[in-house]
């Protein structure tokens, strides 16, 4: 049984499937929920696991804090290259030392205000893990069925609104019952505050 094939089976359409964007692993499937990571044939080959994500972004999120959401992983990426760019000017001493500070400073500066703007859907998203090991007898590392649960309510949500059997709505609070099945159970609650100490 493919963990996948439900989700790849459905149809991309407006207000549930977001179109592929440059930059985007082509294994990964996004949809305004959240997304879904799909193993890699060439890493899954190399190294015979087979390895799944489901993230499910808290109920309510918008196309905008996406968006916001994107742009601040972009920013990440965009502040190593001017880090990378400002050290390159300061050993052909092109422009001193102050002036590449002030650039990579800069950079970094705009990158931590979208990572504090982004913190709530950050925070907030809820993730599941599955693993699959290829290799002699196959065995499944997290919970396998709650992902097919997740799987396949979200899956059915989005066709009965695509179809026009559902109303946005309703399909949120379908979204919301699979956030909610995606809380931390109470032991792992208190192992993660028990580290944080």
């Amino acid at each position: 049984m493919s963990i996948s094939s439900r989700f790849r089976e459905q149809p991309a359409h407006h207000g549930a499937h977001e179109t592929q964007r440059p930059f985007r692993s082509p294994y990964t499937e996004y949809w305004d929920w959240g997304r879904i990571d799909l193993p890699d044939p060439v890493i899954t080959a190399r190294t015979g696991i087979a390895r799944y994500r489901l993230r499910v972004y808290p109920p309510g999120t918008t196309a905008l804090e996406r968006h916001e959401l994107s742009v601040a992983k972009l920013w990440w990426l965009c502040s190593a290259a001017i880090t990378v760019w400002a050290g390159l000017l300061v050993a052909s001493a092109q422009l001193g030392t102050v002036a590449p500070g002030v650039i990579a400073l800069a950079g970094f500066a705009v990158a931590w205000y979208w990572l504090a703007r982004t913190r709530p859907i950050r925070h907030g998203t809820r993730a599941l893990h599955v693993a699959v090991v290829m290799i002699g007898p196959r065995e499944v590392f997290g919970d396998a069925a709650l992902f097919g649960q997740c799987r396949s309510m979200l899956a059915t949500a989005d066709e009965a609104m695509r179809s026009g059997a559902s109303t946005p709505v309703e399909r949120e609070a379908i979204w919301a019952a699979v956030y909610d099945l995606l809380a931390p159970k109470e032991s792992e609650r208190v192992a993660g505050s028990g580290a944080s100490k």
